[in-house]
């Protein structure tokens, strides 16, 4: 979803990613994206290598 930045709060938040009750929607740069990707993928392959055994 494209942001206008109209609506950023103090903490430079859009208000949209503030006010969603699901937690669908997150602000935060590429960077951040793929490390937390990274990240999950990590956690998921330790999980999953622990089932194997």
């Amino acid at each position: 979803m494209k942001c206008d930045r109209e609506c950023l709060d103090e903490e430079g938040i859009p208000a949209c990613v503030r006010a969603c009750p699901t937690g669908a929607l997150v602000y935060q740069t590429v960077e951040e994206f793929e490390a937390e990707r990274r990240r999950e993928v990590a956690a998921s392959l330790i999980a999953a290598a622990s089932l194997v055994r």
